[in-house]
């Protein structure tokens, strides 16, 4: 069942949030998505907008955390909560990169990244998966666009 769909701009990204409940009437997680852009061609390096957005997601982690382990927040609370409380919310970072030949490991390389900031600034590392996908260009200018050297963070 869908109650809602809401668009918000989150550190300069426009996010999709939908809200959905399940049967059993408990929350189920809040869609969110996070996403780094913008990485040098053949560098794993995180670029300071990228180190921006990964500490805006590590404080949203840690207050969501903090906020629904609280001792006066009822049973009933804690149930209606979206997004469900941050300890059980798994956080799945996808990198992208153009080229084949080395691409699978430049955007697995990446993300390992952005997983070693987010466990320096406190989400434990059991909650964090990494993959790395390549794309191909399609065209001489795709090659150029950040949007294809990216690390998403996707909430689930």
């Amino acid at each position: 069942m869908m109650l809602g769909l809401k668009l918000l701009r989150v550190g300069g990204i426009l996010a999709a949030l939908c809200l959905t409940v399940s049967d059993s009437r408990h929350a189920q997680a809040l869609s969110r998505s996070y996403i780094c852009f913008d990485f040098d061609l053949e560098s794993a390096e995180l670029p300071p907008r990228c180190l921006q957005i990964v500490s805006e997601f590590a404080a949203w982690w840690r207050q969501e955390r903090d906020r629904l382990s609280h001792p006066s927040l009822s049973s009933w609370d804690r149930e209606a909560s979206v997004p469900l409380p941050a300890q059980e919310v798994r956080v799945e970072l996808v990198g992208h990169s153009l080229r084949e030949r080395d691409g699978n490991n430049l955007a697995f390389l990446r993300a390992a990244r952005i997983g070693r900031e987010l466990e320096r600034l406190g989400v434990p590392a059991d909650l964090i998966s990494l993959s790395g996908r390549v794309n191909l260009p399609m065209g001489f200018d795709a090659v150029n666009f950040g949007m294809n050297r990216r690390v998403e963070f996707v909430l689930r």
